[in-house]
């Protein structure tokens, strides 16, 4: 089961949650939870999800070309996870 989490990596590692925030304006974001380089973007609706990896994967963000997908939690590392974004993953699952 595919989840509306876009992940995106190549970030600037000055990104400010406020700037991704920003940058999803338009996707409904329910959350975001952000690492060094990369972050989890949690979106409200699975067609937002895609909209956004579509728009914004490859665009230049802040000096770095992002690159954004779709996070599948069967095929993709669940250790890049905070224990908040697994608990949102099973609340979506159940």
């Amino acid at each position: 089961m595919d989840l509306p989490i876009v992940h995106i990596r190549n970030l600037p590692y000055d990104t400010s949650s406020t700037s991704l925030f920003e940058l999803f304006e338009d996707y409904d974001v329910h959350s975001i939870r952000t690492k060094p380089g990369s972050c989890f973007v949690i979106l409200k609706q699975m067609k937002n999800a895609q909209a956004a990896v579509e728009k914004l994967n490859g665009i230049n963000f802040n000096g770095r070309y992002i690159i954004c997908g779709i996070f599948n939690a069967h095929i993709d590392n669940k250790d890049l996870l905070t224990e908040d974004t697994l608990k949102l993953i099973d609340n979506y699952q159940a």
